[in-house]
């Protein structure tokens, strides 16, 4: 929001620094509004993505150059990937932040599985900690991360991707068997693995991934 947005007898938040996170009824009423806001970088906060289970919980996702606050309550811990996690009525259950004060540090997509895993997907530069390994970017420019935490927002697993050229994460999901699938976007030579490799012959190009096959996210290491 770089403006006011009315939300009626629910409120209004102004930016610039804001944004929100709010739940539509099946009949269109707005139903609750949580704000979002940064301290110290007017233009620091980026929403990126939302997820929501079944049981109406939402998983919301992006970046803040800042200090976070939401709906009024500050957020403790740095870093500018931004995970949060609101239960059916718009309460924060869950908040994370990870890597380093960065613009360039973002998380894009977020997926939800069937047993409640919040699959996480961007990029990072210099390093990351999302609970398990420290994971360091290749070279100057950015690299892909994926991060698999449980319903209650602790790591399970995390991987990431890349060379010294710059590979972003755009997109993630599960299929009906627990494995995840993500998509990113290459510039230079990014590897799998066992499962090989992909180099870019021109400009830069899309990158469609399928990880692990065990039977569940939380089996897999």
């Amino acid at each position: 929001i770089q403006g006011i947005a009315d939300f009626g007898d629910l409120g209004t938040i102004e930016g610039p620094g804001a944004g929100f996170v709010a739940q539509v009824g099946p009949d269109g009423e707005l139903q609750w509004v949580r704000e979002l806001s940064v301290v110290g970088d007017a233009l620091g906060l980026s929403v990126r993505s939302i997820a929501v289970d079944d049981d109406g919980n939402a998983v919301v996702v992006g970046s803040a150059t800042g200090e976070l606050m939401v709906d009024g309550q500050t957020l403790e811990g740095s870093g500018s990937i931004t995970v949060l996690k609101f239960d059916e009525n718009g309460s924060l259950s869950s908040g994370q932040l990870f890597g380093s004060q960065s613009g360039l540090n973002a998380a894009h997509a977020v997926a939800i599985d069937e047993e409640g895993h919040i699959g996480v997907v961007g990029e990072f530069r210099n390093s990351v900690h999302f609970g398990g390994n420290q994971m360091s970017a290749l070279g100057g420019a950015q690299d892909v991360f994926v991060a698999i935490f449980d319903p209650e927002l602790n790591h399970v697993w995390s991987r990431h991707f890349g060379d010294d050229a710059a590979q972003t994460g755009h997109g993630v999901g599960f299929t009906e068997g627990g494995d995840v699938v993500v998509s990113m976007r290459n510039w230079g030579t990014v590897s799998f693995g066992g499962a090989g490799s992909h180099t870019t012959t021109g400009l830069a190009s899309m990158v469609v991934c399928l990880l692990y096959t065990s039977p569940s996210p939380r089996d897999r290491q």
